[in-house]
C-alpha cells in the first residue's frame, strides 16, 4: 500500500507540473483505477489537451508493464512492444467499452497466457 501511494504522490506531482497546476482536478485526470475503455478510445482519438495524451500514454505505459510481467522469455517493452500494446488495448476496449481499461487488458493477457 505505501509503494502505491508514494507513486501515486509521483504521479500527482508530475501531472500538476505537465499539466500545468497544482490542483487536484488536474492531478486526478491521470487515475487509472477508473479510466474506463471509452475514456481511453476518446482520448486516443482526441488527443487535444495534454491530460488527454497524459492519461492514455500512462495506460498504454501500464499495459506494456502489466504485459512485459507476464512473459516467459525476455522482457521486451521497446517502442514496438508499446505499439503493439496500444492495438491490443484499443481492439480490447472497442469490444468493452463501458469496462476498466486496467481490467479489461488484464482480463485479455490472461486469457491470453492460458493458450500459450
Amino acid at each position: 500500500m505505501r509503494n502505491s501511494i508514494s507513486a501515486m504522490v509521483v504521479v500527482t506531482v508530475i501531472s500538476s507540473a505537465l499539466v500545468g497546476g497544482t490542483d487536484t482536478a488536474s492531478a486526478a485526470s491521470v487515475e487509472l483505477s477508473t479510466y474506463t475503455c471509452a475514456q481511453f478510445l476518446s482520448d486516443v482519438a482526441n488527443q487535444n489537451t495534454v491530460s488527454k495524451l497524459i492519461r492514455s500514454t500512462m495506460m498504454i505505459s501500464w499495459a506494456a508493464g502489466y504485459a512485459a510481467a507476464h512473459q516467459k522469455n525476455d522482457i521486451r517493452a521497446d517502442m514496438a512492444a508499446l505499439k503493439i500494446i496500444s492495438g491490443v488495448l484499443g481492439n480490447v476496449c472497442r469490444k468493452s467499452p463501458s469496462e476498466l481499461a486496467p481490467r479489461a487488458f488484464s482480463i485479455a493477457i490472461d486469457n491470453f497466457a492460458k493458450r500459450e
